[in-house]
């Protein structure tokens, strides 16, 4: 991701002039002469000093100039800066020994300069970007502190890295050696030592309890700060040994092989096999819906059109395993036209049962959710032609228009819809049905409550909800920052919104729950298609790419071995692989 921050830093110093005074005798001797004693020691200015500068680099000197192209040897004062373009970069220099490296798209101003060179006292305002900070021979009372909009980070001989995000107003910072502190506004301040970090997540919350390094961060440093590759790299090597890398795209399996395959859908019966079912154009341009399993064996079935006869398919395809142990397609299609417009449903016992109509709905909705309680009931979410979302006859959206519309079933029967709001601005909300045990089993609708925060709102549709059998529901949608994720328990309600990635927009995520209750997320994009693991602490493994080509609609799903099953679309085959 790009980052953004800079500094500068300058001093100036007066001459010092020291006057002595009369000198006096024995008590017994006659007055001395008095005599003045000059000293002409002058100390030398501290200054803040820019280097090495790479790309569009501006400096002032002060907050009375403007900004103007940066040179190499440039100092800056109090109340200038420095501020980078996009791939731009920057050192600066103070003369008791720091060093600030300061990273693309970053923007800071020099606060506080203080002329001494021991014990300096040094105030940065980063107002977006990042910066590195090798604060070296400081003791008390000098300090080196970066204050941001959302906090203040101190260091004392130290290495630190600050970063501020404007859209959410993030701050993080790492301790890559010796002693941080990150505080907020209210005087709330969490402690660091070495190779910890820790964050705000958003303007007027406390700052959260330190936490190791992660690998991406420490190799940050070695990457950006080559003064600190000696602490970083013994960082390094104290990490458990990585993962196995993500299989390359070759180990990835085409199911489809016809180049016009589009959106599959992915679930795992009762035995442990695959079942795929996807659209596919290959037969005729309005398509057909075409299913493979891979049975525990290894051996994949041969594709079947489930779809032949259907005049009309008007889209809301499902997959879904049935507590009886079948696997059930349901859309939205007729067979012959108006007449027969309906949700038609196929199961596979040994083989596919004729198609049946389930419901007759009259009308076509390309955003049907279906979901399956613990007994094997049916049920369903859909968004009218108004822009309301319904389950049955009751509308569950307020007045403002709904999309993307999920339904998820939670192992105690409860129901949960989620959706997107088209207000300005867009918002996830999330309402479920809640089983009032003492009023004999009466379920009722609860009032929506809005999952998304205003630092985490959805940039666009992409939306993607499951249930597990801890009894908690996990949401993950895309918003401006990245990729956000957030989880809902009947106890606990729900935690607070946490990044998956940094820097992914409209990436139409999918996730699933391992079996000890962790998530698991897939997103496609452009360049790949990308995968993240929940830790035990509630934090995301850093990224990894499964495939580097151009990628869609991905889905996910964990087995009782909590291998993850994965398919997605490139060039218009659909391709499966499996993750350890």
């Amino acid at each position: 991701m790009l980052r953004r921050s800079v500094f500068l830093l300058l001093a100036l110093v007066a001459a010092a002039l020291a006057c002595g005074g009369p000198l006096a005798g024995s008590p017994t001797s006659a007055p001395a002469p008095t005599a003045t004693v000059e000293n002409t020691a002058t100390p030398i200015p501290r200054t803040a000093i820019l280097s090495e500068l790479l790309n569009q680099v501006e400096a002032r000197q002060d907050a009375q100039v403007d900004w103007q192209t940066a040179t190499d040897g440039q100092q800056i004062g109090v109340g200038g800066g420095a501020r980078t373009g996009q791939e731009a970069r920057v050192r600066i220099d103070t003369s008791e020994g720091t060093i600030v490296r300061v990273a693309p798209n970053s923007e800071f101003e020099l606060t506080v300069f203080s002329p001494q060179v021991t014990n300096p006292v040094t105030r940065l305002k980063l107002a977006a970007g990042k910066l590195w900070a090798l604060v070296l021979g400081i003791t008390e009372p000098g300090a080196f502190e970066i204050e941001t909009p959302t906090g203040s980070a101190t260091v004392r001989g130290s290495f630190m890295s600050v970063e501020q995000t404007p859209a959410s107003g993030r701050m993080l910072i790492t301790c890559l050696e010796g002693a941080c502190e990150l505080s907020n506004p209210a005087g709330a301040i969490t402690d660091l030592t070495a190779g910890q970090q820790s964050e705000i997540p958003a303007p007027g919350q406390d700052p959260l309890p330190a936490r190791p390094m992660d690998r991406t961060q420490i190799e940050d440093w070695l990457a950006n700060v080559p003064e600190a590759q000696t602490a970083a790299q013994r960082l390094l090597d104290q990490l458990p040994t990585p993962t196995p890398p993500l299989p390359p795209p070759s180990a990835g399996f085409n199911v489809s092989e016809s180049g016009a395959a589009e959106a599959p859908q992915l679930a795992l019966d009762a035995q442990g096999a695959a079942h795929i079912l996807w659209p596919d154009a290959r037969l005729r341009p309005s398509g057909d819906y075409f299913h493979r399993q891979l049975a525990p064996g290894g051996q994949w079935s041969e594709a079947q059109n489930l779809t032949e006869g259907f005049a009309f398919l008007y889209g809301s395809l499902n997959l879904l395993p049935d507590p009886d142990g079948r696997t059930c397609a349901l859309w939205n299609g007729a067979q012959t036209g108006t007449a027969d417009i309906g949700v038609y449903r196929r199961c596979r016992e040994a083989d596919w049962t004729p198609a049946e109509m389930i419901t007759q709905t009259g009308f076509t909705a390309r955003d049907f959710s279906f979901a399956l309680t613990p007994d094997g009931a049916l049920q369903a979410l859909y968004l009218s032609g108004a822009g309301d979302i319904y389950f049955d006859d009751l509308k569950l959206s307020g007045d403002e228009l709904a999309a993307r519309p999920v339904l998820a079933v939670d192992s105690r029967g409860d129901y949960h819809a989620v959706w997107v709001t088209l207000g300005d601005p867009f918002a996830v909300v999330h309402r479920y049905r809640y089983t009032v045990v003492e009023g004999g089993g009466q379920q009722l609708w609860l009032d929506p409550d809005t999952v998304s925060t205003s630092e985490s709102l959805p940039d666009g549709l992409s939306l993607s909800v499951a249930a597990d059998e801890q009894g908690s529901v996990h949401v993950v949608w895309g918003g401006a920052d990245g990729l956000y994720y957030r989880r809902w328990s009947l106890t606990g309600g729900w935690e607070r919104p946490r990044i998956v990635a940094l820097d992914e927009r409209g990436p139409y995520p999918d996730v699933a729950v391992d079996p000890e209750g962790r998530a698991r997320v897939v997103w496609a994009r452009f360049d790949g298609l990308y995968y993240a693991a929940q830790e035990a602490d509630g934090t995301w493994s850093a990224p990894s790419r499964i495939s580097d080509a151009p990628s869609d609609a991905p889905q996910i799903v964990v087995d009782a071995q909590g291998v993850s099953h994965i398919v997605w679309v490139t060039n218009g085959d659909v391709y499966y692989v499996t993750l350890p």
